[in-house]
């Protein structure tokens, strides 16, 4: 169900990208679409690694004789993640192609979302050192 929500998103992003594109005049180039290609490419990978290290971690524990039962849902947490970005950029791009149609609140909500989530990665990433 996952997979399928996650798809939808990125195909309907892709949808709204190009007509916000053409509605808006901008050129639709081969260099930024080839670029938009290997960022969907690089969230499925995301995704289906999640995915491995839910089936991966409880077999290592199994197998290691650890003696704790976990469930993960790593598969999950990415696959939220990736469609909640997506439907972020879906909403972004109608209210470009016509201010009208989207609620500014709703986009404004997802903005301030996104926000807080980019946030608290870049204090992981300064806590790290990176």
């Amino acid at each position: 169900v996952m997979l399928l929500l996650m798809s939808v998103a990125i195909i309907f992003d892709l949808i709204t990208g190009i007509v916000k594109a053409k509605c808006s005049d901008e050129p639709i180039s081969s260099k930024k679409g080839t670029k938009g290609f290997f960022k969907k490419l690089a969230f499925f990978i995301a995704y289906f690694f999640g995915v491995f290290l839910d089936l991966f971690v409880p077999y290592a524990i199994e197998v290691t004789n650890i003696g704790i039962q976990i469930e993960c849902c790593f598969g999950l947490i990415i696959g939220v993640y990736i469609t909640l970005n997506e439907s972020i950029s879906i909403c972004e791009n109608i209210y470009n192609i016509n201010n009208q149609i989207m609620p500014k609140w709703i986009t404004d909500y997802l903005l301030g979302f996104k926000k807080n989530v980019d946030k608290t990665d870049e204090n992981n990433d300064n806590e790290k050192g990176e």
